[in-house]
């Protein structure tokens, strides 16, 4: 071999192992991981990151099994007056706050293609909606549409805007009010408040621990209640974010009394506090079955590893460790039963 070709292949080794460094560091800059597993028949987890915070909230879903696959519905035709351009500006920004959080697995449907999905079994499905109506081809108003079917079937539902089930949403970009929806999904009426006025709420709400725990309702907007569940609707029902005078809640989720599928609105409507909050209680895996009392929550500094032990297997059904508290930076939600 002459000098010169020794010489071209250093420079190309060299240059090779500079550019995977450059890939690796692109990939994962600060070296974020979290983990949990079972040893001796309890949980450990192991967390990495570089002079941050972590979190970890362990607990038991009783028997609802945590949504690990999203479908987000998107049709041009079905706006319903909505921006369609300002729904995926949104999406896009949701995704990336769902994919720091270890959740990747987003879908989007059509119209058809929802119909489709709300016949078969729902549970650890979420569908996301942020178009503010159900189109015509789920919802009519009637307690036979494919929308309870998802529901009775352990399906899941995030609503992010509009007035839950006050709306129907049409091919032709239309949508159309419906009245009594509020008994249809919850048995009562006055579930969903109406009133666009004051829509900031200051309490907190009656399960706000687990917000806090969850560090979400924390921006600027955070108590907005607009378009909020009302607490006392009945059923496993959580309130974690903040509340107004009449119990209608930033973010709540419930079972809408049968048990079954979930429901959680976030009030506020397609603005940053949602979209963040909306990733951690998505990522997060919990349902209206949580109890805040029952939850083992972990949370303290590093600058490295840290190694620690949550507590016997049986006790809990899912464990969500995230790093960076308000800012979150990284996320993985593991599953131990169901």
């Amino acid at each position: 071999m002459n000098a010169k070709w020794l010489m071209g292949l250093s420079v190309f080794i060299i240059a090779f192992v500079l550019v995977g460094q450059v890939v690796a560091y692109w990939v994962n800059p600060h070296h974020y991981s979290a983990d949990a597993e079972v040893t001796g028949g309890e949980i450990v987890f192991t967390v990495s990151a570089p002079s941050s915070d972590y979190s970890v909230l362990a607990y038991d879903n009783k028997g609802f099994e945590s949504v690990t696959v999203l479908y987000v519905f998107m049709d041009d035709g079905y706006s319903g007056g909505q921006s369609m351009s300002d729904v995926r500006t949104f999406l896009g920004q949701l995704k990336r706050e769902l994919d720091i959080r270890g959740f990747s697995d987003i879908i989007e449907v059509d119209a058809a293609e929802l119909s489709d999905l709300m016949s078969e079994s729902g549970s650890g499905k979420g569908i996301l909606m942020l178009t503010g109506a159900f189109p015509d081809t789920v919802y009519s108003g009637n307690a036979a549409d494919p929308v309870f079917t998802w529901l009775d079937n352990m399906g899941s539902i995030f609503w992010l805007n509009g007035k839950i089930g006050h709306f129907v949403s049409h091919g032709d970009g239309t949508k159309t009010k419906l009245e009594g929806t509020d008994v249809l999904f919850f048995g009562t009426d006055g579930a969903v408040r109406a009133s666009d006025s004051d829509p900031i709420g200051k309490e907190r709400g009656a399960d706000r621990t687990i917000g806090e725990m969850l560090y979400v309702n924390t921006g600027v907007r955070a108590g907005d209640v607009t378009n909020g569940l009302n607490r006392s609707i009945g059923g496993n029902t959580l309130s974690i974010g903040f509340s107004d005078g009449d119990g209608y809640g930033s973010t709540t989720l419930t079972d809408r009394g049968e048990g079954k599928g979930m429901i959680a609105v976030f009030g506020g409507g397609l603005i940053a506090d949602v979209r963040v909050t909306a990733a951690q209680v998505i990522a997060s895996g919990i349902s209206y079955n949580v109890d805040a009392d029952e939850i083992v929550f972990l949370t303290g500094g590093l600058n490295g590893t840290h190694h620690g032990t949550i507590g016997p297997v049986d006790d809990f059904t899912d464990v969500y460790i995230f790093i960076g508290k308000l800012n979150t930076v990284y996320g993985k939600l593991s599953r131990f039963g169901a």
